[in-house]
């Protein structure tokens, strides 16, 4: 009887293993893990960290005014922002190694509920080994990375890679879902 334990227990083990090491993404960040924090100027030049969210949803976006995914996902992150209660979730959007203005044209006069900031020396892309524009994270209450499952690529990951339709009804529920938050601001 103990050697058919250990029999069904090693191949559930080594599943197991196999799962977690594969929910760790290309960069080496893993659900769970408390992403690099940062610090980096918003409009008005003061300093912004991650850490100082810890008690909220953050969806850190990290993007460029030249990039044209980029562009074409703001209006969706703006939605989004919108749509989820400020106290519990906010989506903070970094815009990398970009010239300012270009970037606050782009945001335009209002940038509704996003919290825009500025890396302007690249120092949080190199932290975050950001692999191309755009790019989000999802961070919990607790400061941790949040694994999740991408409606678009299909996958379940740390990292986002590429614009997404983040206000449609399904990314939402994915978000709600991922996060925990049940009620909605409209």
């Amino acid at each position: 009887m103990t050697t058919l334990r250990s029999l069904f227990g090693l191949p559930l083990t080594l599943g197991i293993l196999i799962l977690v090491s594969g929910c760790t993404s290309e960069s080496g960040f893993a659900p769970g893990q408390s992403p690099p924090n940062f610090v980096v100027r918003g409009v008005n030049g003061e300093a912004i960290s991650l850490d100082q969210y810890k008690g909220k949803t953050v969806l850190l976006n990290f993007w460029a005014s030249w990039c044209e995914p980029c562009r074409v996902e703001l209006p969706q992150l703006r939605k989004l922002a919108a749509s989820l209660d400020p106290k519990n979730f906010i989506v903070l959007t970094i815009a990398v190694e970009d010239q300012k203005e270009a970037a606050l044209e782009q945001l335009g006069a209002h940038s509704g509920n996003l919290i825009p900031a500025f890396d302007l020396d690249g120092s949080v892309r190199a932290q975050f080994k950001l692999q191309g524009f755009p790019e989000s994270f999802l961070v919990d209450r607790e400061g941790k990375l949040i694994l999740f499952p991408d409606p678009e690529s299909g996958r379940a990951d740390v990292r986002i890679v590429g614009p997404r339709e983040w206000s449609s009804p399904k990314m939402m529920a994915r978000i709600r879902a991922a996060t925990g938050m049940t009620a909605s601001v409209h």
